[in-house]
């Protein structure tokens, strides 16, 4: 009997829940037997989130403590963390702030058989770094079952980086990378951060400047490379008025924009 293929996400925020839904829509492509996914607290501001994703077919995981509270706002959990932890083939921790590394020394260690397990670009040292297209030579099947994905910032710094100095050429080709990197000062899904004003993060490492350099270093280190990268950071503050003659509903913006040809579908 062939073994289930089961992928379970860890967290539910800015990261867990689209992921989630991608594996939704891509179930069948993967040839994945279930979805499954851990949520920590019982709220009731995440009701209609956490009953979309379970009724598009993904299984809610909750720590057996919690399951009654659960059950109490609506939300219907399938198994507790010990039952999905057993039958996951691949785990995804989506949890910030040094939290996928303390679920790595309680829960992933004591899993032997477990194919892999991945965690985000804030949790250094979970595994070895790895961004998609630029060190996938340094991966070694079977032996790093630790990976952690880089941040989308990281991804940045590395693509300009390989695109623009390394390619075919020798590492010694690039002599210096300096870079700013400026973005926004949080996601639409997140309600905190908000700034009023531009705000210049500080240079915390001497030879790096932000952690953004020293996060691709990392990542181009695991092939070997000792590159000389620097960067400095900056959060902008979003805000735009409009007025027009004219009025135009949300759903006309929303259907234009992406096929306008001036705005991509990542924006």
């Amino acid at each position: 009997m062939t073994a289930k293929r089961v992928v379970h996400i860890i967290g539910t925020g800015t990261i867990g829940e689209p992921l989630i839904g991608l594996f939704l829509n891509l179930r069948e492509q993967l040839a994945l037997d279930a979805v499954t996914f851990h949520k920590n607290r019982p709220l009731l501001s995440d009701r209609a989130k956490v009953k979309n994703l379970i009724r598009r077919g993904a299984q809610l995981v909750v720590a057996a403590e919690t399951m009654r509270d659960f059950e109490k706002l609506g939300m219907q959990p399938t198994y507790d963390v010990q039952q999905a932890l057993e039958q996951a083939t691949v785990v995804i921790d989506c949890t910030p702030d040094g939290v996928a590394n303390q679920h790595k020394t309680a829960w992933f260690h004591q899993m032997p058989t477990t194919t892999g397990f991945l965690a985000q670009g804030s949790e250094t040292g979970f595994g070895k770094p790895y961004a998609c297209g630029i060190n996938d030579m340094a991966l070694v099947p079977g032996e790093d079952r630790f990976i952690q994905v880089v941040s989308c910032n990281t991804h940045n710094l590395a693509v300009l980086t390989d695109t623009l100095a390394l390619a075919d050429e020798a590492p010694d080709n690039l002599l210096e990378g300096r870079f700013v990197c400026m973005r926004r000062a949080s996601d639409i899904s997140q309600e905190k951060s908000f700034i009023a004003a531009p705000e210049a993060g500080k240079h915390t490492d001497p030879t790096f400047g932000t952690h953004h350099a020293q996060d691709a270093w990392r990542l181009f280190h695991t092939r070997g490379f000792d590159l000389n990268l620097f960067s400095s950071a900056i959060k902008l503050s979003i805000f735009a008025r409009f007025s027009s003659r004219k009025a135009r509903s949300r759903s006309a913006i929303v259907f234009a924009a992406p096929n306008s040809g001036r705005i991509s579908q990542s924006a």
